[in-house]
């Protein structure tokens, strides 16, 4: 018997806010991208986070 391996992907969706660094205007500072319930991410897809 040979083994057979399926690649499962989901789809996971976060709650996050867009915050506006260094600027009192919307859209014009650095943008931040902020996750307040990251918990149980790893490392590598936090980094793929964009």
């Amino acid at each position: 018997m040979s083994g057979q391996h399926v690649r499962l992907t989901m789809t996971l969706f976060l709650a996050y806010y867009h915050v506006d660094v260094f600027s009192a205007r919307s859209f014009t500072g650095n943008s931040l991208t902020v996750f307040p319930a990251s918990e149980g991410l790893s490392r590598e897809q936090m980094q793929r986070i964009t």
